[in-house]
Order: C-alpha cells, then structure tokens, then sequence
C-alpha cells in the first residue's frame, strides 16, 4: 500500500519507488540533455556511485561538492 501526500489534488511522492522511472523514459529523458548537462548529469552519477561503494565497502566516501545551477527559462534547469 502506498502513502502519499496530496497538494492540490495532486500526489506527492513519498517513497523511493515513488520515484523510479522505467529504462526506456529514463533513457529519453538522457537523450534529451546537451553536452554541457550530460557532463554534469555524468559528473553527479559518478559521485553517487563513489559513494555507494564507499558505503558498502567501509571506505572514505569522496568530497561532497557543491553546484549552482542558473539560467533563464527554457534552457533545461528542470529536465537536468
């Protein structure tokens, strides 16, 4: 059974599963970043996985980071 919150008739997700997405929207959502995001999009996903094997494997996790992230409208803030 799920549990969710409700904002506006609109529910909001409250569980990890909640955010899974399926392979194939996964991939079209990457598809769609440019260069510049797919740099960035790669750089978190190594230090996620750094991070993930620095938990399982008892080890010193990496350095946390910090990224400002701006622009106008449009240029894909949201999508990344």
């Amino acid at each position: 059974m799920k549990i969710g919150l409700f904002i506006k008739k609109k529910r909001v997700p409250t569980t990890i599963n909640d955010f899974l997405l399926t392979n194939e929207i996964y991939y079209e959502l990457c598809s769609q970043l440019n260069e510049k995001q797919r740099n960035l999009f790669n750089f978190i996903m190594k230090h996620t996985v750094q991070c993930c094997f620095a938990e399982d494997n008892n080890v010193s996790p990496p350095d946390p980071f910090c990224i400002f992230l701006s622009g106008g409208a449009g240029v894909g803030k949201s999508l990344l």
